[in-house]
Order: C-alpha cells, then structure tokens, then sequence
C-alpha cells in the first residue's frame, strides 16, 4: 500500500532534495555522517540546500549532495531516473511510478517503493552507505552487519539486479545460532545468496565469522537455490576464537560456505580459512527417502584456496555432477597454537551415509559424479583425498 504525503510536504521534500548548496544546512542537521562518507567514498560533502532544480515527469536527476528526507515518503513524478554523482539520501522512502535509480544512491536508511528498476543489473556495494563496522566490533555491530549485506542482496535483486560487488572491504559477521533454535538452518542464516545471483568479491575483500559458540554455522550459504555465483574474497573462520563448550558436540560443522540442495551454481577464486569445521561443506536437502529430498547437483568449485580449516577442507556427503577443479588445498586438520584440529583432516572428503537396517542397506545420502581434478595439495593432517561410505 502507497503511503502518500501531502502535496505541501511533498513539494518541500522535492525542494531540498535535488539541489545542493552548502550555506543552507548545516552537516549536523543531516542525519548522517557526512564527513564519513566523503572520505570513504569520495563522494560530496555538500548538504542539499534549496537551490530548486526542477523535477519534472520523465526526466533525469543527479544526485551529487547529501540529504535526510526526515523519514518521509516522496513520491516521484512519472519516469524520473536518478542518476549517482556523488551524492547519498538516508532515512526515508523515495516512491516512484515509472523510472530508474542508480545502484550507487542505495543505502542501508533509504527504501525504494513503486515501479522502478535499477539503471544497471551490477550494483556496487559500499560499506559506509549501509552502515557496516570494519574491524573488530561488538556482538550487536557483528549482527548488524550482517544484516545489512542480507538487506542490501534483497533490495538489489528486487530492482532488477543480479550482481552485488563487494570491493576493499574487512569486516565482522554474526552467523551464529543466538537463541539456539532447533528450527535454524546455517545456510539460510548467515550471507545468503539467492537464486539467479551473483557476489562478486576482489583481493581486498575479508569477510570473517564473528567469533561463537554454534556448532553449526555458514558464513555464505546456498540453500536451495538456482543458479547463484560466489566469487573471489577472503572468508575467514572463528576456530582459534570459538567458544567450543556449547551443547556437549565437537563443534566440528563451522563452514564458510555451505551449499545444500542447489543447482547449477559456482564458486571461483575464494579463500577459505580457519573454519571450526569444513572450509567448504556440500550437501542435500533431506536425506534420499524423504519427500523433500532436493539433491545438490551441478556445481563447480574452480580456483578455490582452502587453508587451516579445523575438520576437512571440503567435505561432499550428498550430491551429483559435481566439479572441484585448479584449486589449492592446504594444512587441513593441522593443529594451531589456539586449537586442535578434528577428524578426519582431509583435503577433499567425500562420505555419505547409509545404514543397514533389517537386513537392507538404507541410502540416507548418494554421491554420484564427481570429477576432481588439477588441484594441488599438502600439509593435510591426516590424508588429500577420502572416498568413505559411513553406515
């Protein structure tokens, strides 16, 4: 449902909004940290004053000062497109009817309503505009930042866009089980990508697990989803931080990415390092005889660094046509100053289980087509490569 302003508050948000002059108000009456954003992203520094450029139906306007819409609603005249210059809104709600809006102008404080879609499919994330703490935080900052990548990937891809780039970037994420729900799957809860997506991260890119004491967690997951890409980054686990005496477990499922019960997806030119569990976890929905049983199939792991993570490197327990090619597996299950590695500290392990049961073998998981090949190995505690059957 529209939520509408009235002609006169309208009118005077329209008035500040797309001019810009730094004699009429002062960057504490902003709202945001304007300075901040500036250096970050050299972006203006300038507030909007009330130097009126006209908005008129079917136009284009360049946003190259800052403004807080005071959380009110604008709704935009038909087929406007905005375009970035510069410039960043906060803390309201621009309603449009027809038109486009750059990626850039997106931020953590400003929604987007109506019928409008993003000017470009790749959208370039910024973390001072959605609010993200870089370095070590608090537990609630953690949980925050998380939650913002998750809102920005959810505005992206409801505008019409595809890819979400992470660029200099090094930062905490909570994806942990806070309040222990037995309901709560790791590959939903953590970074999740969605289907027909893409994060693309560079060499600048650390993404690191807030340090907890899950058993269970994923710093990226896919999780029944179609067609979604990962690449490049740094992920960084809690092993040497986590709190292990949670729930009587070895603590031994930490993953910094989970894919489970997806399809036709890739993951390129990620490192991997210091999981409490597997570097990289790959599974099904479901075991084989359930209803809901979603089998993990065509995926491909290519150029991947896994490094130090506590049990496996990579672990496949349930899944078809899968392609783990020209990536580096090192010192799986080592021990570290911090903590000791857990079994079976293998480079690639890929086991599934089944039981007997009244005489009869039960597939509770298959494994089936799996190529690896051209990677390189050394330094695993225990063994490269285990092909296991548990039961």
């Amino acid at each position: 449902m529209r939520k509408n302003s009235t002609p006169l508050l309208a009118s005077f948000l329209m008035f500040i909004l797309f001019s810009c002059s730094s004699d009429d108000l002062a960057n504490d009456e902003m709202g945001i940290e304007t300075a901040d954003l500036a250096v970050k992203l050299n972006r203006s520094s300038s507030p909007c004053g009330e130097n009126l450029l006209a908005m008129v139906s079917n136009s284009k306007l360049s946003i190259d000062c800052l403004s807080d819409l005071g959380g009110q609603t604008v709704n935009m005249p038909k087929g406007v497109d905005l375009d970035f210059n510069g410039g960043s809104l906060a803390n309201g709600t621009l309603n449009f009817n027809g038109g486009t809006i750059d990626g850039r102008i997106l931020s953590k404080g400003l929604k987007i309503t109506g019928d409008v879609q993003l000017s470009n499919n790749t959208v370039q994330f910024e973390p001072s505009q959605w609010g993200i703490v870089q370095g070590w935080t608090s537990f609630n900052k953690a949980k925050a930042n998380k939650d913002a990548v998750m809102e920005a990937i959810a505005q992206i891809q409801s505008l019409g866009g595809n890819t979400m780039e992470i660029g200099e970037l090094d930062a905490y994420f909570y994806v942990g089980n806070e309040h222990y729900n037995p309901n709560w799957y790791s590959a939903e809860e953590g970074i999740a990508i969605p289907s027909n997506f893409k994060l693309k991260m560079n060499n600048n890119t650390h993404l690191r697990v807030y340090p907890n004491d899950s058993p269970v967690y994923a710093l990226i997951g896919l999780r029944g989803v179609k067609n979604a890409e990962v690449e490049g980054g740094h992920l960084h686990g809690d092993r040497d931080d986590h709190d292990y005496s949670q729930g009587g477990t070895t603590h031994e499922w930490g993953s910094l990415i989970e894919i489970e019960g997806s399809q036709n997806s890739t993951v390129r030119n990620v490192s991997m390092s210091m999981a409490s569990g597997d570097g990289m976890r790959i599974h099904s929905l479901m075991f084989t005889f359930q209803p809901g049983y979603t089998p993990t199939k065509n995926i491909v792991i290519d150029n991947c660094i896994f490094d130090k993570n506590r049990r496996n490197n990579l672990t496949i327990t349930d899944g078809k046509n899968l392609i783990v090619e020209n990536s580096t597996f090192k010192n799986a299950g080592v021990d570290t100053n911090k903590s000791e590695g857990t079994l079976p500290k293998m480079a690639i392990d890929v086991e599934a289980l089944r039981k007997r049961i009244n005489g009869k073998i039960v597939y509770y998981e298959k494994v089936n087509g799996v190529i690896i090949r051209n990677n390189k190995e050394y330094g695993s505690k225990q063994s490269g490569f285990l092909g296991s059957v548990q039961k």
